[in-house]
């Protein structure tokens, strides 16, 4: 019989060390069926976390000990203890904003900074600041692309070139806000989702940045010029 009500989802969470992160997330993944979040590296370790839907028949304590039996296998073959893990129950309706209160403001690069909008954050002497509201739109900041793309920026405007730039697949617009603080005369940010051009255009209005960018959804192909 199931111990729990319906519309509730499963959450487990571990550090795990870097030389195991691959098979974990894919043991993860296939484990959910819904998704892994997967942090950034920080000291050869990784904060990965599984979500697994309990339906209103689903025995939560049997799910939960069945995966942390697979992980211990995994773990075994590595020659590694199964580190302690984190296991929460997040109710259905909480799903949309229960993220929230792991997203806090954080250095992307150095020298940038990512907060959310309902954050309070001061910045030091020579910080720049982004803030965002992500909705449904990809792009916190956390992803290893974004700050590897955010790099490359800032690098790109080392020398001071005032260079338009085409942000194409905007998200929440955080590439475009960054090419626009670090001297980009003229932004060009595209997205064929609406919900992210909505989203896009909101966060870059926060940021006071809508003179420098221009957000829409027109196609790519549409779009002539050197960037």
């Amino acid at each position: 019989m199931s111990d729990q009500g319906p519309d509730q989802w499963l959450t487990v969470s571990f550090s795990c060390p870097e030389v195991i992160l691959e098979p974990v997330v894919d043991l993860l993944g296939v484990w959910s069926g819904s998704g892994v979040e997967q942090a950034p590296v920080e000291g050869g370790r990784s904060l990965v976390t599984g979500f697994y839907h309990l339906h209103r028949d689903t025995d939560r304590k049997q799910v939960q000990a069945e995966l942390l039996e697979q992980m211990a296998a995994l773990f075994a073959l590595y020659e590694l203890p199964l580190p302690e893990a984190d296991c929460a129950y997040i109710n259905d309706e909480d799903w949309a904003t229960s993220w929230k209160q792991f997203f806090k403001p954080f250095a992307i690069i150095p020298g940038l900074v990512i907060k959310p909008s309902w954050e309070p954050y001061k910045a030091a002497a020579e910080e720049q600041v982004i803030e965002i509201d992500p909705g449904m739109a990809f792009g916190t900041g956390k992803h290893a692309s974004t700050r590897l793309a955010l790099a490359l920026i800032h690098d790109c405007f080392q020398n001071g070139r005032p260079t338009p730039v085409l942000d194409v697949g905007t998200g929440t617009g955080i590439l475009a806000m960054a090419a626009a603080l670090f001297g980009a005369q003229e932004v060009i940010a595209v997205d064929n989702d609406p919900e992210a051009v909505r989203v896009a255009i909101e966060n870059i209005g926060h940021n006071n940045l809508q003179q420098t960018i221009h957000t829409s959804a027109t196609d790519l192909a549409d779009i002539s010029g050197r960037f």
